[in-house]
């Protein structure tokens, strides 16, 4: 058990240093954490991984609208929750800098997309990543993946990969509520979006 947390953190800490690369219009604070916590549930205790990490933080809407692949908004249709390896090249690979493959536990969203406001995709249904979820009686939380309901509609800004699910740029300010118009950095995100 030790041997897979201790594999888990390490794959985490990895994904977060990804999550955390090539932007050039954030701050960050190169801060990347993962630990591991026993929740108490009444009468029975349940070992949770909890998944942090310190993603960059952009200083301003236009910076996240920039980093952005796609900008969009939509209906959380379903989720389910998969290990997907986060090494995406043979040999050692230049983004994630690892050698072997390394599986992290997510949840997949599936989205019904309303309105594409940045990118080129026809899709109808949008899949994104985010760390967390419940494998096998394993959970694994995060922020975001506490964040997400199904049957709300959202906007999100995400990055997208060739091989793998689109991700959020971070886990603060890559989704938003559109039930709720009182956001700040919502409506000036729709402003610069029109």
């Amino acid at each position: 058990m030790k041997k897979k947390v201790a594999i888990l953190l390490s794959s985490v800490m990895i994904c977060a240093l990804v999550a955390c690369g090539n932007v050039d219009t954030s701050s960050d604070t190169g801060q990347n954490q993962a630990q591991e916590s026993i929740i108490d549930y009444g009468d029975q205790s349940e070992e949770v991984t909890v998944v942090s990490a310190d993603y960059p933080e952009y200083e301003s809407p236009e910076g996240l609208v920039n980093a952005a692949d796609i900008v969009f908004s939509g209906i959380v249709i379903d989720s389910q929750s998969e290990y997907i390896d986060i090494k995406m090249e043979d040999g050692k690979d230049s983004s994630t800098g690892l050698d072997e493959a390394s599986p992290v536990p997510y949840t997949i969203y599936s989205i019904k997309v309303e309105r594409i406001y940045k990118g080129d995709t026809q899709k109808e249904i949008i899949k994104i990543k985010c760390p967390g979820g419940n494998i096998d009686g394993s959970i694994f939380v995060s922020e975001i993946n506490n964040q997400i309901e199904e049957g709300q509609n959202y906007m999100f800004l995400v990055k997208t990969f060739e091989n793998s699910y689109p991700s959020l740029l971070n886990d603060t300010q890559s989704v938003y509520n559109l039930n709720k118009s009182d956001d700040e950095w919502l409506n000036e995100l729709l402003n610069i979006l029109k």
